[in-house]
């Protein structure tokens, strides 16, 4: 074959599709001659070592991969259950201290309105004290009953 190529007839018409194969198919470019079975069984056995090895490779990467997405997950959990702890527990004190503000309110209110009936003229009150006290003390007299 070796001398065909390199002596080609070019005098001797084509006779037939396979013959035009025959003969112009060694000129291809991709032409090769078939590797022996060993060399075959040689590269296969290599292609499939270092196939193994990056397989394992890659599922070690797809694994820290995995990992990471987990942890990254788990923190933007945390920091997300975070804020919203602290945006509940901000909400709570800001409804205590409504209410705390209310009670006060509703205190002045109804020590204005004993010293009223009480026929006191005193404009400033002592706001320190509690509904038990308001509910114990004489409205008649705006006087606590422990007190002579």
């Amino acid at each position: 074959m070796h001398q065909q190529l390199l002596q080609p007839d070019t005098l001797t018409p084509f006779r037939s599709q396979h013959d035009i194969l025959a003969r112009l198919l060694p000129y291809h470019v991709w032409a090769e001659p078939d590797p022996p079975p060993e060399g075959t069984q040689k590269a296969d056995g290599l292609l499939e070592s270092v196939a193994r090895v990056l397989l394992s490779r890659s599922h070690g990467l797809l694994s820290r991969y995995q990992q990471l997405v987990a942890k990254d997950a788990a923190l933007e959990r945390e920091a997300g259950m975070q804020a919203c702890l602290d945006r509940l527990f901000i909400e709570t004190e800001h409804e205590r201290e409504e209410q705390e503000r209310l009670e006060k309110q509703q205190a002045e209110q109804i020590a204005a309105d004993l010293s009223l009936i009480a026929g006191e003229n005193r404009v400033t009150f002592d706001t320190d004290f509690s509904l038990s006290d308001i509910m114990n003390s004489d409205p008649l007299l705006g006087l606590d009953p422990g007190i002579t």
